[in-house]
C-alpha cells in the first residue's frame, strides 16, 4: 500500500550530493548564532533563601561532579545545537535537508539531556534503579557467587565460587526483582523512575515539578520526534514507512517535500530549552537545600533537629531531636562534634527530612561513643 502526496511548486530536491559548504554558516548567521547561544546559556546560580540549610555533605560531594557535567552539556552541546537550528529556521537560509541535519542533532541532544538529568535525580533519591543493562548483569552475576576472603600472606585474596544451579536460580530471580533498570518515558506506565519514586517516597513539590516539566506538551513533541527519527525515518524522507491513513498498519509514504513540516518547530525547541533550564535550576536547589522527600512510611511524620551554636569554635550545627533531648533532660550541655567543646547553646528547632534525621542520629551517636571511650 502506498500513500502519495502531490508535488508542489516549492519542492526541494534533497536527493542529491550536498557540498560541504551547504552545512556551513556565513558570518552573518554566525553572529546571530553567537547572540542566540548567549541568550540560552545560564550560570545556574542557586537562589539563596533566608532559611538555614540541613545540607547532606556526602551526597553533595558525590553528585556535584555529575551536576557540573550536566551544566556544561547544557551550555555547550545543547545550547549550540538548538541555536544552530533556530537561527537557520528564522533566517530561512537553508533547504529541508540542511535544516533536518541541524534539527535532528538538536532533537537527539534534547532527549538525551533529560535522561542525564533524571539519572542524577535517581542517584539523589537512592532508588536502587540501575543505570544500564551491563551494570545490572554484573550485579546479578556477582550475587550468584559465594564470595570468600581467604588468608593469603599478610592479607587476603578474594575467591568467588558459583552457587549451585538451584540456589542460583532463586538468587538470580530475587536480584532481578530488586535491581530494576532505570528508565524514563513520557508515558507514565513506562517511566520506571516515576513509578519507583511514587512507591518509595511521599510527594514533594520540587521533585514533582521536574516530572511535570518533562511531561509538558512541548517536551512530549520533541521526545516523539526523536523516537521517530531514531526508530523509523529521517525528517526529510520522501519515501518512508508510515502509519496507513486508511486502515491500521503501515505503508510506504511518498511525499515529495518530506513528511515533516518545519513550520513551528523552532518555537517548540526554544520552549524545550527553557523547560530544561528550569529543570536544571530546580534540581540544583533540591541538592543545595537537601530538599528530599520523606520515605512513604514517614509521609505523615515530622522530624526535627536543634540548631546549636558552639561558643568555642563559633560554629553552628544541627543535632537530631532524640540526641539533643537526652542532653536537655539530663541538664547537660550538648557536645560540639566539631571541636568537642561543651560550651554550646541551643538557638532554635526546625524540621528536617527523615534521611537527614537518621543519618545525623547515626553520625552523632558514633561521635559520642568515641568521645566517651
Amino acid at each position: 500500500m502506498f500513500n502519495f502526496r502531490k508535488k508542489t511548486r516549492n519542492q526541494v530536491d534533497t536527493h542529491k550530493y550536498y557540498s560541504v559548504e551547504s552545512f556551513q554558516m556565513n558570518q552573518s548567521i554566525l553572529t546571530r548564532l553567537n547572540d542566540k547561544v548567549m541568550q540560552y546559556r545560564s550560570d545556574f546560580e542557586v537562589n539563596l533563601k533566608q532559611e538555614k540549610i540541613a545540607s547532606d555533605l556526602g551526597m553533595s560531594l558525590y553528585i556535584i561532579p555529575l551536576i557540573e557535567e550536566l551544566k556544561f552539556y547544557y551550555n555547550n552541546d545543547l545550547c549550540m545545537s538548538i541555536a544552530q537550528f533556530v537561527v537557520l529556521a528564522e533566517t530561512n537560509s537553508a533547504d529541508h535537508r540542511v535544516k533536518s541535519f541541524f534539527l535532528e542533532n538538536a532533537l537527539l541532544r534534547t532527549a538525551s539531556i533529560w535522561e542525564y538529568l533524571f539519572i542524577i535525580v535517581n542517584e539523589v533519591l537512592q532508588t536502587e534503579l540501575v543505570v544500564g543493562r551491563d551494570i545490572r548483569e554484573k550485579i546479578v552475576e556477582t550475587g550468584c557467587h559465594d564470595i570468600q576472603f581467604i588468608p593469603s600472606g599478610k592479607g587476603y585474596k578474594i575467591v568467588a565460587k558459583p552457587l549451585n544451579e538451584e540456589i542460583r536460580k532463586v538468587a538470580e530471580s530475587e536480584l532481578k526483582k530488586r535491581y530494576k533498570l532505570f528508565n524514563i518515558s513520557i508515558k507514565n506506565k513506562s517511566n520506571e523512575l516515576l513509578k519507583t519514586v511514587k512507591k518509595k517516597y511521599s510527594k514533594k513539590d520540587s521533585i514533582q515539578h521536574l516530572f511535570d516539566l518533562y511531561k509538558c506538551n512541548e517536551v512530549d513533541r520533541v521526545i516523539k520526534l526523536r523516537n521517530e527519527i531514531v526508530h523509523r525515518r529521517p525528517l526529510t524522507a520522501k519515501f518512508s514507512l508510515a502509519p496507513n491513513e486508511l486502515f491500521p498498519g503501515n505503508s510506504v509514504s511518498i511525499n515529495p517535500n518530506g513528511w515533516f513540516d518545519f513550520n513551528d518547530i523552532n518555537i517548540t525547541m526554544e520552549m524545550n530549552i527553557s523547560a530544561i533550564r528550569e529543570a536544571i535550576s530546580t534540581l540544583m536547589e533540591i541538592i543545595f537545600y537537601n530538599d528530599i522527600p520523606n520515605l512513604k512510611e514517614n509521609e505523615n511524620k515530622k522530624f526535627y533537629a536543634y540548631e546549636i551554636n558552639c561558643k568555642k569554635c563559633s560554629k553552628e550545627f544541627l543535632i537530631n531531636e532524640v540526641s539533643a533531648d537526652f542532653f536537655i533532660n539530663e541538664k547537660l550541655k550538648i557536645i560540639c562534634p566539631l571541636c568537642t567543646a561543651e560550651d554550646t547553646d541551643i538557638i532554635d528547632k526546625r524540621e528536617v527530612n527523615d534521611r537527614y534525621y537518621f543519618s545525623n542520629f547515626k553520625e552523632y551517636s558514633d561521635f559520642l561513643f568515641k568521645f566517651w571511650e
